[in-house]
């Protein structure tokens, strides 16, 4: 037994039960809502980030306690973060007896701890490098993430090039990976718990996408998919088993796509399909401590083929599934409505022209299917530009890839009695193409092309006619295809204003959206891929829809379906007489001069 002074014994405890930012911070605490928390007043030029690194927690933990602080932080603005959060992402010994008066104190033996929280031994550093993740370092030192977190704490949050991490050789030993083509063990795993995510092996199978998401200007960077015959193995990090335990109701889902995990390189859709259910693990994770039912999610590599499929499918488990979320080929969608449990749901959220949810009563289709989709955005046009006199720009020889929407949009202007402009022009629109129009009026320019090229040629004619016309508004409507436009095109549709129709939008300068992404990175060490969609986000968006519905509903989470606005998708589900369920929602964006962009929701 040893005396210790009361700052003494504060400081030792304060040294092993606090990340060392803490201690140096000299944090207040009070409690709010029954919980013991640390108050921080944000200073100035301070963001999240730099508030996250401070307190030694992911900014989503920081947002979830104070939900003003997604709108961006003010100096002096004051923040509560649970002691219980803080604590739990440090190293800490066990301490057998605590006081805090001037009593004898019970001091575990000795030993000693570096710096970051790791007893020494024989150990040697490790400098992180350009573009290296944790997952990339644990495979390159042989290590598992689990260990080298062990070893530095901070690593959790994320690490970045120059940090300097500890390795502790004997830790090391014991942790070593094998290489995933080693035929003498099965790769390691690392899961959620919560989750238990369960895969098949794959095959080389190519898969045959019906509808693939677009990837604006950029090239894959194939090292970034681990080469272990896991699924598992992409959750770096997910938080452990809810506090209120599995609940004897536990709805089961199962997640079926084309991951083709055995390919080398791996197909490029394989890998936004990847990122697609990283996604959806990281709303699992978020939502993992919201009170409600169990879920248990179980991933399935389909490999592109329908004889795997029709294995999936016979296999006992897939009895006890309430949904399934399908891959995007019609023939292995078609399939798994065919041959799925009376009891099961199947979510189809890839392939937007299946019409199987016409025939089926369980199948939901998550996208607004084409013609009602086009029939919506020219009853909104016809609404929203009833002062303004549309003119339809079309170049000689040019694309025309949106003529159908262009049809319909006359045949509604015509019933209407809306009269408009025809205007053809060769090679690039100029000022004499526009002379014609009358100076007294508004006019809404519609191209009957989406693409970045015909764009090119008539943006800038619109936006030197708009600007000798400050009397006039001056707009343009355009396409969905306009959502992959970047740089130089980009700030043109923001600088005119633009307005657009589409299934879905992400707006990068949204504070939320900009938090999940942080998150996802913290996770996965790497940001979610430059794609429309952004597949990271359609999968985080699907399982926070979903995984909500069932927390509140259970099995009857399809008899209960709501509105939905997520960061990217909109989802308004109808049914009719003995179809599915499909969703009606539309997003009209406007982009701004600002960079944001405003969205509407027409249901």
């Amino acid at each position: 037994m040893v005396r210790l002074t009361k700052q003494i014994l504060i400081a030792f405890l304060i040294g092993f039960f606090m990340p060392l930012s803490i201690l140096a911070l000299d944090l207040k605490t009070t409690t709010v809502g029954n919980r013991e928390c640390y108050i921080y007043d944000v200073k100035k030029g301070e963001n999240i980030y730099d508030v996250s690194r401070a307190l030694g927690v992911p900014t989503i933990e920081i947002t979830r306690y104070n939900p003003s602080a997604t709108d961006g932080l003010r100096p002096g603005m004051r923040l509560y973060v649970p002691v219980a959060i803080v604590n739990s992402r440090s190293n800490k010994p066990t301490i057998t007896t605590v006081t805090t008066a001037e009593d004898d104190v019970s001091i575990p033996a000795a030993r000693s701890v570096s710096a970051t929280g790791v007893e020494s031994s024989t150990s040697r550093t490790y400098t992180v490098q350009k573009k290296e993740s944790l997952y990339a370092i644990s495979r390159k030192l042989g290590i598992s993430m689990d260990s080298l977190i062990a070893m530095n704490p901070s690593a959790e949050n994320g690490v970045k090039p120059g940090d300097v991490l500890v390795i502790n050789s004997s830790a090391a030993q014991v942790s070593t990976v094998r290489p995933a083509n080693d035929p003498t063990t099965e790769p390691e795993i690392t899961q959620p718990a919560t989750y238990r995510p369960e895969v098949a092996q794959a095959t080389t199978t190519e898969p045959d996408p019906t509808v693939s998401p677009i990837i604006p200007q950029e090239e894959i960077d194939y090292s970034l998919i681990p080469s272990e015959n896991r699924l598992n193995k992409f959750i770096e990090r997910v938080s452990p088993e809810p506090e209120y335990g599995q609940a004897p109701d536990t709805v089961n889902m199962a997640v079926i796509l084309p991951f083709m995990l055995s390919e080398d390189p791996a197909p490029k859709n394989s890998q936004l399909f990847l990122e697609f259910y990283k996604g959806l693990l990281l709303a699992a994770d978020s939502l993992k401590h919201h009170p409600g039912h169990f879920i248990k999610i179980h991933a399935y590599d389909s490999e592109g083929s329908i004889e795997r499929i029709e294995s999936i499918m016979r296999s006992p488990e897939m009895s006890s599934m309430n949904l399934i979320i399908g891959p995007d080929n019609e023939s292995h969608l078609k399939l798994i409505a065919e041959t799925m449990s009376a009891n099961t749901y199947l979510f189809n959220t890839f392939n937007v022209k299946s019409d199987i949810y016409t025939t089926n009563n369980r199948v939901m289709q998550a996208n607004i299917p084409h013609s009602p989709m086009l029939r919506k955005a020219t009853s909104t046009f016809t609404e929203m530009y009833q002062a303004y006199t549309p003119v339809f720009l079309s170049r000689i020889d040019g694309a025309a890839d949106k003529d159908a929407f262009t049809s319909l949009l006359k045949e509604q202007l015509d019933k209407n009695e809306v009269a408009y402009t025809n205007i053809t022009f060769r090679n690039l629109l100029n000022h004499r193409d526009l002379d014609t129009l009358a100076t007294d009026r508004n006019y809404v320019f519609v191209p009957i092309s989406g693409s970045r090229a015909e764009f090119a040629k008539i943006s800038e004619a619109i936006s030197r006619f708009g600007e000798a016309r400050p009397e006039n508004s001056i707009r343009i409507f355009g396409y969905p295809d306009w959502i992959t436009f970047r740089g130089e095109y980009l700030t043109r549709l923001g600088n005119m204003e633009a307005t657009i129709y589409t299934r879905f939008y992400a707006d990068k300068n949204d504070p939320e959206t900009r938090l999940v992404e942080e998150r996802y990175k913290e996770l996965y060490g790497q940001e979610m891929m430059d794609a429309a969609p952004v597949q990271g986000l359609l999968g985080f968006d699907t399982g926070i829809y979903l995984i909500d519905l069932i927390k509140e509903y259970g099995k009857d989470f399809a008899d209960n379906l709501e509105s939905f606005r997520g960061l990217q998708s909109v989802m308004n589900f109808t049914s009719k007489n003995d179809e599915g369920y499909v969703n009606d929602a539309l997003l009209i964006v406007t982009f701004t001069p600002r960079g944001h962009a405003l969205k509407t929701v027409i249901e």
